[in-house]
């Protein structure tokens, strides 16, 4: 395990004992961080006002050449409190591209997205989960990935998709599903009624750990 992995861990548990009152086993306010990958796209939308329903916020990890196709469900996503990341221009894998290239491609999204919604992301999300120290160091920001893949981007199928998170949801987890699937955004309700009756406190990334140093990363 590495030093920025670990550093991060203990940073998550103490975030996660606080929200909980001392303990990450603790079930009442049990914080987790729903993530959504590849939007903005049609089923956005449906997925915002399923988590404004509930009183819920998710982080969005956006691809840069949706933006302005998506720019309504873009600024819908900032309007009702969620939080924004990016996700590359067009969700090539980073590491085929060199350094310098990964961080070009970084920055030309981090304008589009700023240039639709007003925001500018503080974290990011590499393409497929791959990463190297070399595009972690050239990009310059926190790379966050996840505990708990869904796989709902090769099930494409409503109930597979709940199964995963209501099974493993635990305090403190991010969990990684895709907004751009009509599949994905019928679970939604249902996970967060069924999340909610367990006494789970749906936050965005920031929330739940803050905004890491450059360097440091969340992932399995």
């Amino acid at each position: 395990m590495s030093n920025k992995f670990s550093l991060l861990m203990v940073s998550i548990a103490a975030t996660v004992a606080t929200l909980t009152g001392g303990t990450a086993n603790a079930t009442e306010n049990c914080p987790i961080a729903l993530t959504f990958d590849d939007g903005p796209g049609p089923y956005t939308n449906q997925v915002v006002d399923a988590l404004a329903a509930h009183g819920a916020r998710a982080t969005f990890f956006m691809v840069g050449n949706r933006m302005q196709t998506y720019s309504g469900a873009a600024q819908h996503v900032v309007a009702t409190g969620n939080q924004l990341g990016n996700h590359s221009w067009q969700h090539d894998q980073l590491t085929l591209k060199s350094a310098q290239a990964a961080a070009d491609d970084i920055n030309r999204t981090q304008a589009s997205i700023a240039a639709v919604t007003g925001v500018t992301p503080l974290i990011m999300r590499p393409p497929y989960g791959e990463t190297n120290n070399a595009i972690v160091a050239a990009v310059g920001m926190p790379e966050i990935l996840w505990s708990i893949d869904t796989r709902d981007w090769a099930t494409h199928n409503t109930q597979s998709t709940i199964n995963s998170v209501i099974s493993n949801a635990h305090c403190g987890a991010i969990v990684l599903m895709h907004d751009i699937h009509s599949s994905t955004a019928a679970a939604v309700w249902p996970i967060l009624d069924n999340l909610q009756s367990r006494g789970f406190s749906m936050v965005t990334v920031q929330d739940l750990i803050g905004t890491p140093p450059t360097g440091r990363y969340y992932h399995q």
